[in-house]
């Protein structure tokens, strides 16, 4: 198979950075945005669509909110390429979280758990070599509404450790409790 790249001049009139369909072979992208680095990010962004990764969502339910109620950011994941990684994040590594690596096969099933109402894990670095859990689905409406892994802000996820969340809306969350 073959994989086309398309650049146009960029255009902020046509309201994207850049398109690719999953699973396709085609990208477009919207002149180089600025920056090596920020053409580099939407590259590898788009080239996870071709992979079929989706974009990676966040929920954010305040306290006594019926999940049905949520608020849901198509973007929102701040620690992974194909949501908000690039707006937040200063050194390039482009990282995924525990559910891209599941869907490109880098996390085995075997480092995967469904929690029940008792299960109690423990969850090792999402990047470390050790054999483990890495991710813990928990069922939401008989659903994976919602997935836990743990990433130490430590070297190349040292960035995690900040204090304010920066998104496209040049939004300042400065009190979300994670990235992702």
């Amino acid at each position: 198979n073959s994989l086309l790249v398309l650049v146009i001049s960029n255009d902020s009139s046509v309201g994207f950075a850049g398109i690719a369909v999953s699973g396709g072979d085609e990208i477009l992208l919207n002149g180089t945005n600025g920056t090596d680095f920020v053409t580099a990010s939407i590259l590898i962004h788009e080239f996870g669509h071709i992979l079929s990764l989706a974009h990676a969502n966040s929920v954010y339910c305040p306290a006594g909110v019926e999940i049905t109620n949520c608020e849901l950011t198509e973007y929102g994941d701040s620690s992974d390429i194909m949501g908000n990684y690039t707006k937040s994040y200063t050194s390039f590594d482009a990282r995924f979280n525990a559910i891209s690596l599941v869907k490109l096969g880098a996390l085995p099933p075997s480092a995967t758990v469904i929690a029940s109402e008792t299960t109690e894990v423990d969850l090792l670095p999402l990047y470390s070599t050790q054999p483990g859990y890495k991710l813990v689905y928990i069922p939401i409406y008989n659903k994976m509404g919602y997935a836990v892994e743990y990433r130490p802000a430590t070297g190349l996820d040292a960035a995690l450790a900040q204090t304010r969340i920066f998104t496209n809306s040049n939004t300042d969350y400065a009190t979300m409790p994670s990235h992702g």
